[in-house]
């Protein structure tokens, strides 16, 4: 009887030590559960790439704007009056009779041409002439002022073969807006045209004087 009483308290043992086994084995068990989901967790937070950090470091600043330039200014017109303020009425050589050689722009010649040719005869009146043409131009107001006084010098001005008998006249004027003008001008001697007109001026401003 004792000895079956001794077996049943070692058997009784035997459970309680393994019962108490098991529950520390679970205990284990569930502590590592825990950390592995930890640990699953902060693996689980992303990282910044390299390749992305060095894309943002290598990005440069945008450099500020340049403003364009601004266009160049526009030219300047042509002086259609630049050639008859440079004009000068000296140097004349070649003479025929007591008229000086002279070419169709107001060059002296050097020579009288061979084959020259006068088909205009000098007119005693062409002042006369050349004041009623002039009163026609709108460039010359109605005032009456306008004034011709002759030049000391006669020319022959030579197109071609042909020679024009010409006078060198200087004109002053008003014009209908009140400005005071001034030109000189080689003259027809026979029908009192303007062959070339030269050292315009308006208000002190040179201009195109009227050739007719």
């Amino acid at each position: 009887m004792k000895a079956l009483l001794g077996v049943c308290v070692i058997g009784f043992i035997v459970i309680a030590v393994f019962t108490l086994s098991k529950k520390d084995q679970d205990i284990t068990d569930l502590d590592q559960g825990d950390n592995e989901e930890v640990q699953v967790e902060k693996v689980a937070a992303p990282e910044p790439k390299a390749e992305e950090t060095q894309e943002v470091a290598s990005k440069e600043p945008e450099q500020p704007k340049v403003a364009d330039a601004p266009p160049p200014p526009p030219a300047k017109a042509k002086d259609p009056a630049a050639w008859v303020k440079e004009y000068k009425t000296t140097n004349f050589s070649a003479k025929q009779g007591d008229r000086f050689i002279i070419d169709k722009k107001g060059q002296p010649l050097s020579r009288v041409p061979s084959s020259l040719k006068v088909e205009v005869k000098p007119a005693d009146d062409w002042q006369e002439k050349l004041m009623a043409q002039l009163n026609q131009e709108a460039t010359f107001s109605e005032k009456g002022d306008t004034k011709i006084t002759k030049g000391d010098k006669k020319f022959l001005m030579v197109d071609g073969d042909t020679g024009i008998p010409a006078e060198m006249a200087h004109i002053k004027f008003t014009a209908p807006d009140g400005a005071k003008g001034s030109f000189s001008a080689y003259v027809n001697s026979g029908t009192g045209e303007i062959l070339m007109a030269f050292n315009g001026l308006r208000n002190g401003q040179a201009f195109v004087p009227p050739t007719e």
